[in-house]
Parts: C-alpha cells; structure tokens; sequence
C-alpha cells in the first residue's frame, strides 16, 4: 500500500511542494494506516529530507528491529498507549 501510494501521490505532492517551498508535510495514521505512514514517510525520505515526517498512533510492527531503531532519526514517531496489543504484536512475540 505504501509503495503504491508513494507513486501515486509523488508528482501531486512534487505540484505543491514546489508552490509552497517553505513547507513540509506530515503523515499520520491509526493502526494499520499508521503502519502505511511510517514506511511512506521512509521511502519519500531520500527525495523530500527532513521536510517529510509522520507520527503513528498504534503503529503495528512493519519493521525490522535495527529498521525501526533507525526509524526515529529518519522522522518517524509512533505514539502508544498503555498496553495497547497491536503495536507489541509481531510474528516473533506471536510464536512466543
């Protein structure tokens, strides 16, 4: 989905960005949308910098661990709260 959308939205998105240098844009979605953020957030990064980031709410794990350590210095954030299962569950804790 992520990638999709990242070829989909690129040349409306490079339109407005090109009207508006000064600003940046932010992503932001909830569970699985959250996860769609996140990794379009890291595959515009090469191309817009540090004027892309997103912030997750209940992001699920579509990352690899050194991957989503990374993540954070790449402009993603991700918001959980208390003990919110579907951002622990992975295919590792699930086999657990």
């Amino acid at each position: 989905a992520a990638s999709s959308l990242a070829s989909q939205l690129r040349e409306p998105l490079e339109r407005l960005l090109d009207a508006r240098p000064g600003h940046q844009v932010l992503i932001t979605g909830h569970s699985l949308g959250a996860g769609v953020a996140c990794l379009l957030c890291l595959l515009w990064r090469p191309w817009l910098g540090e004027r892309v980031r997103a912030v997750g709410f209940a992001t699920p794990q579509v990352l690899d661990l050194d991957s989503a350590r990374r993540a954070g210095g790449l402009g993603v954030t991700t918001v959980i709260v208390g003990s919110d299962v579907v951002p622990r569950l992975s295919l590792c804790s699930a086999e657990a």
